[in-house]
């Protein structure tokens, strides 16, 4: 039998340049709390305690169509604008669009009980038909990302009247899918006792929950490609400002959170016709207007089985639906992907 024949000076350096890369990486990695994020430029167009809404700078002489971005609670919304070549807001603003983005501001310790109506029925619609009043339209072209995409998606049911289109990314919508593992984790929880105990939910926690759902992903694979690839700046760059958004995760409404993981992801109640809000039924066969639903294949958050139950509880006769290679937030980060914008 053939022995292994091995090459002790390769093996050596190899073993120098990984130790190399790790401790420059290691160097490097603290400066992801200060790097720069969000360089498109905007102005605050309305604001309440709770939530500030914005307006990107356009970038045509008349910019058309006016689009409403409603962004989840969990992290914050710089993800859709990390930096200039990889930013989703600028994919939208160089097809001349007029794009606004509502930004939610973190819980006080009196926010606890806010609640979801309030955030749907109140701080959405309220910068809707501000929207509305300011630029002489009818209706508003709403899109939704993740939570956002929930929210949105309960908005255009209970006020078809004021939606145009919606758009929904990365959105649960059957929260009841076996390969659901956010879904199987949630429903071991006893979501009253945490609600309970902590009043609003720590950003921390759940950042730590995210991260169970995959930790050889979210953990192992990141940080090895991050050490690999340190020498090229603007890869490292990016793994920094990823990293950045990543743990920049506020505190949750606690009434917020106890409904919408009871109600969704423990009871699925959305799917099951029984999910109100302000003692309305939200009946998303009163989806009428034009859809657009976008998933990702790779997406271990939210499973795009549960994301294409939306076309089949709603009533559109324009619906469509657009399946990414990428995962939960590869669409708003890789300009491939967002060249599939129609």
């Amino acid at each position: 039998m053939k022995q292994f024949e091995f090459d002790q000076e390769k093996i050596s350096l190899e073993i120098s340049e990984i130790n190399r890369k790790a401790a420059e990486a290691i160097e490097r990695y603290p400066e992801h709390q200060d790097i720069d994020v969000a360089p498109t430029e905007r102005t605050e167009e309305y604001s309440e305690d709770r939530f500030k809404l914005y307006r990107y700078k356009p970038l045509v002489t008349n910019p058309t169509h006016p689009v409403l971005l409603v962004y989840a609670l969990v992290n914050k919304p710089y993800i859709l604008d990390l930096e200039e070549e990889r930013s989703f807001i600028r994919s939208l603003l160089k097809q001349g669009l007029d794009v606004y983005l509502i930004e939610w501001e973190p819980p006080q310790r009196k926010d606890r009980f806010t609640t979801m109506d309030d955030h749907v029925c109140g701080y959405i619609n309220r910068s809707v038909r501000h929207l509305v009043r300011k630029l002489n339209v009818d209706k508003i072209n709403l899109m939704g990302v993740c939570q956002g995409g929930v929210f949105s998606i309960c908005y255009a049911a209970l006020y078809p009247e004021l939606v145009n289109t919606l758009t929904c990314m990365i959105t649960p919508v059957d929260f009841d899918k076996e390969n659901s593992r956010l879904s199987h984790l949630i429903s071991n929880i006893d979501i009253d006792a945490v609600v309970d105990s902590y009043g609003n939910i720590p950003g921390d926690l759940l950042n730590w929950s995210f991260v169970g759902v995959n930790p050889v992903h979210f953990i192992q694979r990141k940080y090895l490609g991050y050490m690999d690839g340190i020498d090229d700046e603007s890869k490292s760059d990016f793994f920094l400002r990823l990293e950045k958004w990543s743990y920049d995760s506020p505190d949750q409404s606690g009434e917020t959170f106890r409904k919408f993981c009871k109600d969704l992801y423990q009871q699925n109640k959305l799917i099951n016709k029984a999910f109100y809000l302000q003692e309305q039924l939200v009946d998303l066969a009163r989806i009428t207007m034009p859809v657009l639903n976008i998933y990702a294949k790779g997406d271990l958050i939210v499973p795009k089985e549960s994301s294409q139950a939306l076309g089949e509880n709603i009533k559109t006769d324009n619906y469509k639906e657009i399946e990414l290679k990428s995962g939960h937030i590869g669409f708003f980060v890789e300009p491939s992907e967002q060249q599939i914008i129609p």
